[in-house]
């Protein structure tokens, strides 16, 4: 197992991971980090453990959200039209998740 180090909200953690896996686990890091910064910011959150918690509801949302969508492109396309397809929903989930975290940074 390879050992990697991420900061969250300012605290260091140390992971365990695949070998070879250590920049993808610090860029989900930086991921979720960027999605604390944004709540933090906005000051809905209490405690560290309310601010947690409303990450992880935040990230599930965008996971489902592009799980359903793509289960919707399998089921409606062709293999080559829901390659387009995902493309095009995937830019505009982005932008949805964008408008989100600007709501939230205005809150």
């Amino acid at each position: 197992m390879a050992r990697v180090e991420i900061t969250l909200n300012g605290r260091k953690y140390p992971m365990a991971c695949e070998p070879g896996q250590e920049g993808r686990v610090g860029e989900l890091a930086n991921y979720i980090e960027s999605r604390l910064t944004t709540l933090t910011t906005s000051g809905v959150a209490s405690s560290e453990a309310h601010l947690l918690a409303m990450v992880a509801i935040l990230l599930a949302d965008e996971l489902f959200d592009v799980t359903a969508e793509i289960k919707r492109l399998r089921t409606q396309a062709g293999p080559h039209e829901a390659d387009d397809a995902m493309v095009a929903n995937v830019d505009r989930l982005a932008r949805r998740i964008e408008d989100i975290a600007a709501r939230l940074e205005r809150a």
